[in-house]
């Protein structure tokens, strides 16, 4: 005898619970039914937060293939109904999987496309925490002085910063500084 089925509201509760206990590949299954079911119920916006979380859930088990499948549209869905911040962490979420994928240059784009939305939303630490990730990726790419700007970026956009990266900070700015900038 099996017992009624989950609602969208309890697989997501099921996802969440999964992905604290690091149980990603469990979590993933659940933001997927989860997906099915708010899609089911003519929800998109839902099912478009459930893809990307279990995207990121793939992304913790190394499935970056399955993780950009889940998450392709996702953007658009936010952006058709104005949610710039959602829309912006599934760019962000699109370039960790292109990034995991080795697909750089649309990584790139899609980190860019993160930072820009998060500025307008106001999101500071979204967008510090993209900025550090793009820069990360420019420097694994030998473009350091991309990555040094990023990284800048990175840390003036965030809030007040632990001293680690205020000297960061200081340190990123003496070049501009001996040049007269």
């Amino acid at each position: 005898m099996s017992g009624t089925p989950l609602t969208a509201a309890e697989l997501q509760t099921r996802g969440e619970d999964a992905y604290q206990r690091s149980q990603y590949a469990a979590a993933a299954d659940a933001f997927r039914q989860a997906a099915a079911s708010f899609r089911a119920a003519a929800d998109s916006l839902a099912a478009a937060e459930m893809d990307n979380n279990a995207a990121v859930s793939l992304l913790q088990i190394d499935r970056p293939a399955e993780a950009l499948e889940l998450i392709e549209g996702t953007p658009a869905t936010f952006r058709a109904a104005n949610d710039l911040a959602r829309a912006g962490r599934a760019h962000g979420n699109r370039g960790a999987a292109l990034e995991a994928l080795g697909r750089v240059a649309e990584a790139m784009t899609a980190y860019q496309t993160a930072v820009d939305l998060f500025a307008k939303t106001g999101d500071r630490e979204a967008r510090a925490q993209t900025y550090q990730s793009l820069s990360r990726l420019q420097l694994r790419q030998g473009k350091p002085l991309e990555a040094v700007t990023s990284m800048q970026y990175g840390l003036d956009a965030g809030n007040s910063p632990p001293f680690g990266q205020r000297l960061l900070r200081w340190f990123l700015s003496l070049p501009a500084r001996l040049l007269g900038r």
